[in-house]
């Protein structure tokens, strides 16, 4: 899946690619079941949109994009960066 934003998309437009990376997780996580590589894969996609939100936006594409990966038992494991706790 190719996605090629316009910089300052609509929160319309944003949805619209959120819900075509949503529904593209099935078909991703079968195709690398292996944590490791789904993710930069995923993170390739995600950044894709999240360089097209406005700045008033970002927030909220970014907790869709956790969202998306909570849903799929995604928002686990070792590629996530340890909490900060300074």
């Amino acid at each position: 899946m190719t996605l090629v934003p316009d910089m300052d998309m609509t929160r319309t437009e944003l949805k619209r690619l959120l819900a075509k990376l949503d529904q593209s997780m099935p078909a991703l996580m079968k195709q690398y079941p292996e944590d490791h590589n789904f993710m930069p894969v995923f993170a390739h996609m995600a950044d894709a949109i999240t360089e097209g939100a406005k700045p008033d936006d970002y927030d909220w594409v970014n907790d869709e994009i956790d969202w998306i990966l909570d849903k799929h038992g995604k928002l686990k494991g070792d590629y996530l960066p340890p909490a900060n706790t300074t």
